[in-house]
């Protein structure tokens, strides 16, 4: 299992959405530089 999978099981849905947009963000800026 990855870690969206175990937030998943381990979290609500409304934290797990923050979880989510925040990891997205992360990606996003991690990709800004290239």
């Amino acid at each position: 299992k990855h870690l969206a999978e175990h937030c998943r099981a381990e979290y609500p849905k409304k934290p797990n959405f923050v979880l989510w947009v925040i990891a997205e963000i992360a990606i996003v800026a991690c990709d800004i530089p290239e």
